[in-house]
């Protein structure tokens, strides 16, 4: 039996050895083992790893077997247990890393990269999949924590795949040229020594079968991974597809780990994956690293005073605790490396989540007013969503309050006697088109009353606007002629809409004479002046337009050369029909934006009832209660154009 298992039971072991279980109280009356003739005192334990010490009595069957305490492993193995759930205790002892112009040193974290590790441990002992999203500054090593991160889940468990996807082919080497240096400085000899299988430009295998794997942005909807880095999101070009995808290969189970990290680029779809997670609507943990939480590195020494401080740095040092050394290398970046251009600095090293996001790129419309817009704007959740249809016994429109609805109608508008005009920005309709959404601005106040958003066919558009034209007091319709424009402008005048705006076609046309034609065709010349109307809107903060969609759409506008443009993968139909309201309002370039003054009304007024005969003059006084409401001004308007329009096509006959 003792062969059989690999002891000799004919050596005692010594009372003294600490490896050999000492026996107390009722097991030390049991049987001691007794050495085999001719076995020499102090021989020990061949297997010193074997657990079972078999006994053998003189004259008497075996007895039960002790457990015996198993030998002392090597000092590495004693730490491997912890070496794989302590990241902590892992990355100083094991990863090196090679900070600018300095030697390789050990990985100890610093204040910005342990506000990415705290959020990851909480989840970690909560038994919850690691997920976080990270808007940063520059330089304050997130991108380094990561790789850390997933490759210390590939050196110490088995199997793993970590992949990064980088949105453009240098970065992606940067970031693979810090796995492969954690890899080249593993320990030589010991259970933490590695030996490279395979290992080319993007690829890392270790002995244990894991793999890190870096990549540029693209289509991996076969590749399953157990750690996801996504790197600068805000740059990918069309990253909803790609994001939907990729996040589909990490199962959602304890010890996976997804970061989403990237400095500002507008308000575009990582812009959307922020707020989601700042509001608690997705699993990420929201981590903002700021330019100062790096106390350490992006400091140099001071030239200056408290009191040679501007009002922005003294808010910083008030609001944030910025030190004079983290100023002084503020104000060496500034100058240095953004040529003297705040906004620059601020889109590479924000200091705070909400301006950052509107200082990135080159926006279309003013960062204070944008700041404004956003501060006001409304959430998703608190918006109360409606559908408006037309009923044709009633002949009115009938508003129902339905979840996810596509009218939202804000304050108690329509207010009577109140002036609206209503822009539209009609499109195909079908799934995969722009929307075709239609704004409503309130004249009286230059405030939008109400936004429809969603997707209809011209024809089917026009049923819609038709109707919310009657609920807003008949207001008046104006819409993007271009394209689809045209089927939806014959299809509004055949349902009788009276109240549309027209423009003026000047003599330089193939028709050679000066005629009025509805909607407002976007050319170039008119697409700027549509834009820079809704650049004054803005920039002057005169009113809030509150809808999350709107604010959106307005931080994903840049310029491409003098042009202003949408991002790639991003819309500004929204945009265009809360502009092509401001258009109509202004009725001209230069005229004042500014909403309708009550003198304005009240001579309008006096010269509709003198037209109309209601029986005399109105008093200024008599503005309190008038006769004449703006609905009769817009009717008669109307009237009178369609009368000037019927004697010009009488005279050219």
């Amino acid at each position: 039996m003792g062969a059989t298992d690999g002891a000799d039971p004919g050596i005692r072991p010594r009372a003294t050895d600490p490896d050999w279980p000492q026996l107390e109280g009722a097991d030390a009356d049991l049987p001691k083992p007794v050495r085999r003739p001719g076995a020499k005192k102090g021989v020990k334990f061949p297997n010193r790893k074997r657990k079972t010490l078999v006994f053998q009595t003189r004259g008497k069957s075996p007895r039960s077997p002790i457990e015996a305490q198993p030998a002392k492993p090597p000092k590495d193995e004693l730490h491997l247990s912890r070496f794989r759930e302590d990241f902590d205790f892992y990355a100083p002892h094991v990863l090196r890393i090679l900070p600018m112009d300095r030697e390789w040193m050990p990985l100890r974290f610093n204040p910005a990269q342990l506000l990415l590790h705290r959020a990851l441990e909480r989840q970690r002992v909560q038994g919850l999949p690691m997920r976080a999203i990270v808007l940063k500054s520059r330089q304050t090593g997130i991108s380094t924590y990561v790789q850390a991160r997933g490759f210390h889940t590939c050196h110490m468990r088995e199997g793993r795949k970590f992949l990064t996807l980088a949105h453009k082919l240098e970065s992606a080497k940067h970031l693979f040229d810090m796995s492969r240096g954690f890899h080249d400085h593993l320990p030589k000899q010991g259970v933490l020594s590695d030996r490279k299988r395979i290992a080319n430009r993007r690829e890392i295998q270790f002995d244990n079968g894991s793999t890190i794997q870096v990549e540029v942005v693209g289509e991996v909807r076969s590749y399953t991974c157990d750690v996801l880095h996504l790197s600068e999101t805000a740059f990918w070009l069309e990253p909803q597809k790609t994001m939907r995808s990729i996040r589909q290969t990490v199962p959602r189970r304890p010890n996976t780990i997804v970061v989403i990290e990237s400095t500002p680029n507008g308000l575009n779809y990582f812009h959307d994956l922020w707020v989601r997670a700042v509001r608690g609507k997705s699993g990420y943990a929201p981590v903002f690293i700021a330019w100062f939480n790096d106390t350490e590195s992006l400091t140099v020494d001071p030239w200056f005073t408290e009191n040679d401080l501007d009002p922005e740095e003294r808010r910083l040092m008030d609001q944030f605790g910025v030190t004079l050394r983290q100023l002084a290398w503020r104000r060496m970046k500034i100058e240095d490396d953004c040529d003297g251009d705040l906004d620059a600095f601020n889109q590479e090293f924000p200091s705070d989540p909400e301006t950052c996001f509107l200082s990135s790129s080159r926006p279309v419309f003013d960062t204070d007013g944008m700041a404004f817009q956003t501060a006001n704007m409304i959430p998703d959740e608190d918006l109360e969503t409606k559908e408006i249809s037309w009923s044709v016994s009633e002949s009115k429109p009938v508003i129902e309050t339905v979840r996810k609805g596509r009218l939202v109608i804000f304050d108690n508008h329509p207010i009577p006697r109140h002036s609206y005009i209503l822009g539209i920005d009609p499109s195909e309709g079908d799934a995969q088109s722009d929307r075709s959404p239609i704004a409503v601005l309130d004249q009286m106040t230059l405030a939008f009353a109400g936004f429809w958003v969603g997707r209809a066919p011209p024809d089917l558009l026009a049923r819609h606007a038709f109707a919310m034209g009657h609920l807003f007091n008949e207001g008046q319709l104006i819409w993007e002629a271009n394209l689809h424009g045209g089927s939806f402008g014959l299809a509004i005048q055949e349902l009788g809409y009276f109240n549309i705006w027209m423009r003026r076609v000047n003599s330089d046309t193939v028709a050679g004479r000066i005629t009025d034609k509805p909607g407002y065709m976007n050319t170039r010349k008119s697409r700027a002046i549509l834009y820079d109307t809704m650049r004054k809107f803005i920039r002057e903060r005169i009113s809030a337009v509150r809808h999350p969609e709107l604010v959106s759409e307005l931080g994903t506008l840049i310029f491409d050369g003098d042009q202003p443009r949408a991002q790639r993968g991003y819309l500004d139909d929204l945009v265009v029909a809360a502009a092509l309201c401001l258009v109509a309002h202004r009725g001209a370039a230069d005229a004042p934006l500014e909403p309708l003054p009550m003198e304005t009304l009240r001579a309008a007024h006096a010269r509709v009832a003198w037209k109309l005969e209601i029986g005399h003059k109105l008093r200024p006084d008599d503005i309190a209660d008038p006769n004449v409401t703006c609905e009769d001004i817009e009717k008669y308007d109307e009237l009178m154009e369609r009368r000037e329009r019927r004697a010009r096509r009488r005279a050219m006959t």
